[in-house]
């Protein structure tokens, strides 16, 4: 009779342990939630150069970090300079992959022919 009333016992704890550790993986969960990035790999990678830079990856790796000292503020002054430097660079730089090039192009193209 004991035994009985142990394996009924146990069956039922085995049971229910089961559903204590399921995960139903609702989109709910944060970790499965991603979200569309906003910049390429090549700004990002070219941010990171610029932080690196600039020096403030050097003074973020020390133990303690000022933000409020001269060096720091110096290194974020150089970092918002470059920063703003490479946009501005990236804005200054012809577009030929863009459509309105393509377009240009075809036309001069079709213009020199006929003036010939």
């Amino acid at each position: 009779m004991k035994l009985h009333r142990i394996i009924i016992v146990a069956s039922t704890l085995l049971a229910s342990s089961g559903f204590a550790l399921a995960h139903n993986g609702d989109s709910d969960d944060p970790v499965e939630q991603t979200k569309a990035s906003t910049v390429t790999r090549a700004e990002v990678q070219a941010d990171l150069a610029i932080y690196r830079e600039s020096g403030l990856l050097a003074l973020d790796r020390q133990d303690s970090v000022d933000p409020s000292s001269a060096e720091y503020r110096a290194a974020e002054s150089r970092y918002e300079k470059l920063r703003n430097a490479s946009q501005a660079a990236q804005l200054a730089k012809p577009r030929e992959s863009s459509s309105d090039a393509k377009v240009v192009t075809a036309k001069q193209s079709s213009l020199d022919h006929s003036q010939q």
